[in-house]
């Protein structure tokens, strides 16, 4: 008879077999399980629990096989294993469509409890329990890794995560441009176009909108080397894919007359400033250089005071000039007075020399000329008779 109870998986177990039989010598046995042979002949089968020992076992003498022993079930639990997940449907799984993943395992007593979770990362969140876990209406952010444990009195076992791959036609698709604001002539202008769609985009196409619409490029950027006023204009990207095709909204591209940057404005106030300088330091050296000559002459008229003239009260009318003779020898100064003229026309010619050093006697002469008021423009110099003289004399030492 076989003495068997029902074990766990790796414990080790013992089936004797047994006879009331009297037996002479060393008989041998025979060991069956779930009613095939086994190739022992020993009294008693020692082996390590596993699932795959699992059976009805029975025993008999050999020649006496005709009297098997009673069966007895040798029953091996153990926690889940095998655990696994498949996903319905198995080809691609568009956004919008149902998902049913089911958990699988092997396990004795079977699994109890099955939990499903989402792998992001390192990070798992529970998403729900059953053997099933249906998504009536899957959306792109639904993909990712899932696993389900399945889980018993014995123990628990994950399974492997498999890949939920949510696949959707282009979205969110929008244009960027480089550089933004105004863009001014012969400037260098990328637009850039983004969309979120799986499989990726599979082409860019641009185009522009004025009155018309037409296709400028493709790409996922469309360059601008030399930008002129015929590129300004609204643009807008068309991205697609496999499942479906979407249009940015559209960005105008604003262009802008050459305005003067921010670096040559930096370097005109620059040489602005030079100059302003340079213009002081001139007017500065000027003035000094006029005042320098000012007090030289100053100097030079103290320290030659000979030469006087005085010359006052004229009226030109055609008539005759009267002298007023002024003989302070202790002027110390020249002094001219501006004639008064009665039409502006009419013009006063002076001529005064420096006295030369000479005898006392010698007198300086101021011819003093005028154009008839009725002359015209590069008439000739009038007679001697039209000539005044005013003479002036020396002062007496």
């Amino acid at each position: 008879m076989v003495n068997a109870d029902t074990v766990t998986e790796g414990q080790i177990v013992t089936l004797t077999c047994s006879t009331t039989c009297t037996l002479t010598g060393s008989p041998a046995f025979i060991w069956y399980r779930n009613g095939s042979p086994l190739s022992l002949t020993n009294q008693k089968h020692l082996f390590t629990a596993s699932p795959e020992v699992s059976g009805s076992y029975i025993c008999a003498v050999k020649g006496y096989e005709h009297l098997p022993s009673l069966a007895v079930a040798l029953n091996v639990k153990y926690a889940p294993k095998d655990t696994s997940v498949s996903v319905s449907p198995s080809d691609e799984i568009l956004e919008g469509s149902s998902v049913t993943l089911t958990c699988s395992s092997d396990a004795n007593p079977p699994v109890q409890r099955y939990t499903w979770f989402k792998k992001t990362g390192a990070v798992s969140s529970w998403r729900g329990s059953g053997q099933s876990l249906t998504v009536a209406n899957i959306l792109s952010k639904d993909s990712g890794q899932y696993y389900c444990k399945a889980q018993n009195q014995q123990g628990a076992q994950n399974s492997t995560a498999v890949t939920i791959d949510v696949q959707y036609a282009p979205k969110n698709t929008s244009i960027s441009v480089s550089p933004s604001g105004e863009i001014e002539e012969g400037s260098s202008v990328t637009l850039t176009c983004s969309s979120d769609a799986n499989p990726p985009v599979q082409s860019y196409t641009w185009f522009k909108k004025n009155e018309t619409i037409w296709q400028t490029g493709s790409g996922q950027s469309l360059n601008m080397s030399n930008f002129t006023s015929w590129n300004g204009g609204q643009y807008y990207c068309e991205s697609r894919n496999t499942h479906g095709a979407q249009n940015s909204t559209g960005l105008t591209v604003i262009y802008a007359a050459m305005t003067m940057n921010k670096e040559g404005s930096l370097y005109i106030l620059a040489g602005t400033s030079v100059c302003a300088a340079l213009v002081i330091v001139i007017v500065g050296i000027v003035w000094r250089r006029r005042s320098i000559s000012t007090k030289e002459e100053i100097l030079d008229t103290e320290a030659n005071p000979s030469v006087y003239a005085n010359v006052s009260e004229m009226t030109v009318n055609g008539a005759a000039v009267e002298e007023k003779p002024s003989l302070k020898e202790e002027a110390q100064s020249s002094k001219v007075e501006k004639p008064h003229f009665q039409n502006q026309e009419e013009v006063l010619y002076s001529n005064i020399q420096k006295k030369l050093p000479q005898c006392e006697d010698d007198v300086q002469y101021a011819s003093v000329q005028f154009l008839p008021s009725n002359a015209a423009p590069g008439s000739q110099i009038p007679t001697a008779e039209d000539v005044i003289y005013s003479t002036v004399a020396k002062q007496s030492t």
